[in-house]
């Protein structure tokens, strides 16, 4: 490499410095938790109390799709490290170690093109390092980071490994992703025909590949099979994705492609990739170039997981589901730019472009409480004091129920909530992704992805529901079925006399007294319209009659009703 290219080099470093510094200060600065992370650490933590991997003691229903997140979540917790933190710091690590992957691979692609006389140019980790989706999902709670560094790392050793030993890892680490999160699992299957694809000699690596799936994920399938009673999680039948919404997965698709456009190269490259790689595979039937392998395994990663995506509708949460393959199309887009040409200033003024256009994204959501067909961006829903005002009524709920048996519905963004109450029985109401009945209901109409079946409200009375958490700024219409602990509030369902009638000793607890509402409701009862007596008594009658035992306040609703009819 003479003087002229090691200054460039030097420049390309320097600047790849400056990408990480930035990447890992926007990573830190947006860090949030979003309320779905609450689910998988309310798992883990029955887990490492000894009730299993449930949600509600004694009820066997997977609401999570992300075992292996769940258990490292539940070591961190056994190691006495708060989840919210434990999970950051997994989700950083693995954005810099994808990162470093990345590097790895634009490395051996550079100097095996160009026998080690040309510049690195690490386009798709900078890709990742200036992405601002990227940087939300770094952390999140979620386990989408993590996942993408498995795929990453498992694309890596397949496009640039051939040995047994290699192939075998490639087998362990994506089904290590599959573990991380299901739908991965389609990144294992294609690298099955991409095996077969490098040519004879390499069908024997067929075996170590798929022995992970056979001493891992089967007996990890057949354990969950046995536990949980369904083939697929429960958040399979809560968000219908055996039905096809490919309307809304469209929509989900386009946005993301409208604020990171230059990925609408991705499918032109493949147009242009194709025939070359095809030629070169039919003239010595195997992939021996390591470009065309990495746009192989590329079209077979993208296309199939980009269809899932699309035919299962997407997500609510804006680009989620798309980080796990972003690094393949950045990779796909990198390894186009170095086969256009070896002239180091159009690879540098390509890799700048595509950059600049990352960099600069066109952002669809510029208010945070803007939806775009349902989908939003989910970090823009929590502000800062979130998780302070979830530990406050969390703890709230324990103080002054923790030692009551009670039922609790929540609504979205009360996850958490629930979780710090450390109440055992609690049931999420607006998907159904922790409760089986809910789950598998009938889908009624699409709506919201994941959000398109609610709790009958027959279901709450068979469950016995007690309170229910919501958005305490919508509005309160009903002021008497309010239930303030100290600061927080709860909407009472059913209103039971042994829940209720301990709670009236604390100061902090403030509600209505339906008994005194009753007894000054029938003093007055001849004077109450007959239609009116009769919505009242049908609302009383599921509220509190069908609960309590209270005979001397319900024979004058009944003997008033038996009036009316004989008048």
């Amino acid at each position: 490499m003479d003087t002229r290219l090691k200054s460039i080099q030097l420049i390309i470093w320097v600047l790849f410095g400056l990408a990480v510094l930035y990447g890992l200060y926007q990573a830190i600065s947006l860090a949030w938790v979003g309320d779905d992370a609450f689910i998988s650490y309310r798992y883990a933590r029955n887990l490492i109390e000894g009730h299993g991997l449930v949600f509600n003691p004694g009820q066997q229903v997977e609401g999570y799709t992300n075992f292996l997140w769940t258990i490292l979540i539940a070591l961190g917790m056994l190691a006495g490290i708060d989840p919210i933190i434990f999970s950051h710091i997994l989700s950083i690590a693995a954005y810099l170690f994808t990162v470093g992957v990345l590097i790895y691979v634009s490395y051996k692609l550079t100097q095996r093109r160009d026998d080690q006389k040309s510049i690195i140019f690490p386009v798709a980790a900078i890709l990742i390092l200036v992405q601002h989706d990227y940087h939300i999902y770094a952390t999140s709670g979620l386990e989408t980071s993590l996942v993408s560094a498995f795929v990453t790392l498992g694309f890596a050793i397949l496009a640039l490994r051939d040995s047994r030993r290699w192939f075998l890892m490639a087998g362990y680490v994506l089904i290590l992703g599959a573990l991380t999160r299901p739908d991965a699992m389609i990144f294992y299957i294609m690298g099955i025909p991409y095996i077969l694809m490098l040519g004879r000699e390499n069908w024997r690596n067929i075996l170590p590949y798929i022995l992970p799936l056979l001493i891992i994920y089967l007996p990890y399938w057949l354990w969950r099979h046995s536990y949980y009673g369904y083939p697929f999680p429960n958040t399979y039948y809560a968000k219908s994705a055996y039905l096809p919404y490919f309307s809304q997965g469209l929509t989900y698709l386009m946005l993301y492609m409208r604020t990171y456009y230059v990925l609408a190269l991705v499918p032109l490259a493949m147009i242009f990739t194709i025939p070359d790689f095809i030629k070169h595979f039919l003239s010595r039937r195997k992939l021996a170039r390591e470009l065309d392998r990495v746009w192989a395994l590329g079209i077979l990663f993208i296309i199939p997981y980009v269809f899932y995506v699309v035919r299962s509708g997407g997500d609510f949460m804006f680009a989620r589901f798309f980080i796990p393959i972003t690094p393949i199309c950045f990779l796909f887009l990198e390894s186009g730019i170095l086969a256009i040409s070896r002239r180091v200033s159009v690879r540098l003024a390509l890799g700048i472009i595509v950059i600049l256009s990352v960099l600069f994204r066109w952002n669809q959501f510029d208010m945070p409480e803007k939806s775009i067909s349902w989908i939003v961006d989910e970090s823009l829903h929590y502000p800062a004091d979130a998780v302070a005002k979830a530990k406050r009524d969390g703890r709230n709920m324990q103080k002054y129920l923790g030692d009551l048996d009670v039922t609790v519905g929540f609504y979205g963004t009360k996850a958490m909530t629930v979780y710090y109450s450390k109440l055992p029985d609690a049931i999420e109401l607006n998907t159904g992704l922790t409760d089986e009945y809910i789950a598998h209901l009938p889908l009624e109409k699409r709506g919201q992805p994941g959000h398109e079946k609610l709790a009958p409200r027959d279901y709450l009375f068979e469950r016995e529901v007690n309170f229910i958490l919501k958005k305490t700024d919508l509005p309160i219409r009903d002021s008497s079925k309010i239930l303030f602990l100290d600061s927080t509030i709860l909407h009472i369902f059913i209103y039971e006399n042994k829940v209720m009638e301990p709670l009236k000793k604390y100061p902090g607890v403030r509600f209505m007294d339906l008994h005194d509402y009753l007894d000054s409701y029938i003093i007055n009862l001849e004077n109450v319209p007959a239609r009116q007596l009769i919505e009242d008594f049908d609302f009383l009658k599921s509220y509190y009659f069908d609960h309590n035992d209270d005979p001397g306040r319900l024979k004058p609703f009944i003997d008033r009703l038996k009036e009316l009819q004989r008048q």
